[in-house]
């Protein structure tokens, strides 16, 4: 009968934005069980979503802890049976309410970003997201939008994000949050105010030696506490030496990771004379095309 109902209307969207208007909880409550993730994102437009906000500040803010509520009770549910949830209700609940979570964190408070700050640790410590590009989306959409104090004061909760290899799909890099972290310079002072402990970013370190999985998501980690000095002088230069070690002449670490000019801000070795090498890759790569 639901489904005879849905197919009265131009696509399932607006069925779901007429539930929402005349009946909002049942609203919201389909639309994170549908099973198209499309349905999302085209009910919750960039206008519906300023409109939401627009009409009632509480009516938003109890969407988001509705939606909240309900991915972080799924993951709990799932975190031992991921494997197993494709096209169930259970999956439908996580990748729908990301979606409505992604759209609605521009617009959340510092409360709710360090609720999503906690939330997108959680899942990525559970691995429970078995969708290409569903996760390294998110964690970018999230991280873009963070206000400056959510990071400052979230900082060594997103230092401890686990490291280990995570489900992935045709070979999809895995992002890490650190990959897509962004500092203000006006914020750098209020960086360097965050007690590290010494012990964590020493941890870090000897992972980044021992570990290739670890490496992959620690040095983008490491690299920006370089950048905003928040390293001692002997972390920064054995943070250069891990980082250099074992390279080639012209080789660069992680180098189809990141940009050329990253390596200028963070630390190397006295031995490599780094804008050489940069130059020299540049000349090279124009040379051959």
């Amino acid at each position: 009968m639901l489904y005879k109902i849905i197919n009265t209307y131009a696509d399932e969207s607006d069925f779901i934005l007429n539930l929402i208007d005349n009946h909002p909880y049942i609203g919201w409550y389909m639309l994170l069980r549908l099973g198209e993730s499309d349905t999302t994102k085209a009910t919750l437009t960039r206008r519906e979503c300023i409109e939401i906000i627009r009409k009632d500040g509480s009516y938003a803010r109890n969407i988001f802890s509705y939606v909240y509520k309900a991915v972080d009770i799924t993951v709990g549910n799932i975190q031992e049976k991921a494997d197993s949830i494709f096209g169930t209700a259970y999956e439908h609940i996580l990748l729908n309410g990301l979606e409505i979570l992604s759209r609605f964190a521009s617009i959340a408070n510092i409360t709710e970003q360090k609720k999503l700050v906690v939330l997108m640790i959680k899942i990525i410590d559970a691995d429970v997201v078995r969708r290409f590009r569903v996760l390294n989306d998110w964690i970018r959409q999230v991280m873009n939008v963070l206000d400056e104090r959510v990071k400052i004061s979230m900082l060594n909760e997103l230092l401890q994000c686990s490291g280990r290899k995570r489900a992935t799909w045709h070979n999809e890099p895995e992002v890490d949050p650190f990959d897509v972290f962004t500092c203000k310079t006006v914020a750098i002072n209020d960086y360097q105010k965050i007690e590290l402990e010494p012990c964590r970013v020493n941890s870090m370190l000897y992972s980044c030696l021992s570990d290739e999985q670890q490496r992959m998501h620690y040095i983008p980690r490491l690299g920006k506490l370089a950048e905003v000095g928040m390293l001692t002088s002997e972390q920064s230069k054995k943070f250069g030496e891990v980082l250099w070690e074992n390279m080639g002449k012209n080789d660069f670490p992680l180098k189809d990771t990141y940009y050329l000019c990253t390596y200028l801000k963070w630390p190397y070795p006295e031995n490599i004379d780094l804008e050489a090498r940069i130059k020299k890759s540049i000349l090279s790569e124009e040379a051959t095309t």
